[in-house]
């Protein structure tokens, strides 16, 4: 039997600070795995992006990397909300394909599980992403709406301990650059519809100050406004402090 230790990941300050070498190496695990389900890199983070989510004191994640003779093969994040209301917490985890059946995958979760316990949340929720189905034996949700492979490695993995699949989401993708001609098609339809009522605003880094509040409000109602099936969903409490520090640039 391999044998692997845990441990818990530090977050470090910046992405070239000295002790950044294992966050590094730990989203090389996540984007190669994510690769391995999605059939391609396109969900792929930079080091210093997927950094600055993890540095979000609104949404504080804890880190477990597992190491078989030093090398840093499997990881996962534990995720719960500051709200007082919440029941639930989220959780990510992946092992890297040659590592897998071993008892990491199992060994992880049950830290993930103990610290969900510790937080008194009685919910544990996850998403995974598939890439195209095709003519696999298929798992639907209790919506009845789309389905996931039933034999991928994360699907049986998630039954093996307990969980239910309760709502897929479909990702959509166009291939760059979109011909000019279709563009203008549908840049001329959406026009129809919505230039009556809407209109873009747009900025790049921080939230100008005169519209936090309005962002404030758009977020705390999009975390319980999207359909959500049977996932649990807390309403976050959102602010013009939080807004600005949701989008504060990433930088090194």
């Amino acid at each position: 039997m391999t044998g692997f230790a845990i441990d818990t990941l530090t977050i470090p300050a910046t992405i070239d600070a000295p002790d950044a070498r294992d966050f590094v190496v730990m989203t090389g695990v996540r984007n190669e795995v994510e690769a391995e389900k999605m059939g391609s890199s396109d969900l792929a983070y930079q080091p210093v992006e997927l950094l600055s989510k993890w540095q979000n004191p609104y949404s504080p994640i804890i880190g477990l990397v597992a190491r078989v003779g030093g090398r840093i093969v499997a990881r996962a994040e534990y995720q719960a909300t500051l709200e007082d209301a919440a029941t639930d917490a989220w959780f990510e985890l992946d092992v890297l394909p040659e590592f897998r059946r071993l008892g990491i995958g199992s060994a992880l979760f049950a830290r993930i599980r103990a610290l969900c316990e510790a937080d008194g949340r009685t919910v544990l929720q996850c998403y995974v992403n598939h890439g195209r189905t095709g003519g696999e034996a298929q798992l639907p949700p209790r919506t009845g709406f789309g389905a996931v492979p039933r034999e991928s490695a994360a699907t049986q993995f998630l039954l093996t301990h307990g969980f239910t699949l309760v709502q897929v989401a479909r990702i959509s993708r166009v291939t760059l650059p979109v011909e000019e001609k279709d563009l203008a098609a549908d840049l001329s339809a959406v026009k129809e519809a919505a230039a009556r009522d809407y209109r873009i605003i747009q900025w790049t880094g921080h939230t100008p100050a005169a519209l936090r509040a309005s962002m404030a409000s758009l977020y705390q109602r999009m975390s319980t406004d999207a359909p959500s099936a049977g996932l649990e969903s807390t309403e976050e409490a959102w602010d013009a402090d939080r807004v600005d520090v949701h989008s504060i640039p990433c930088s090194t």
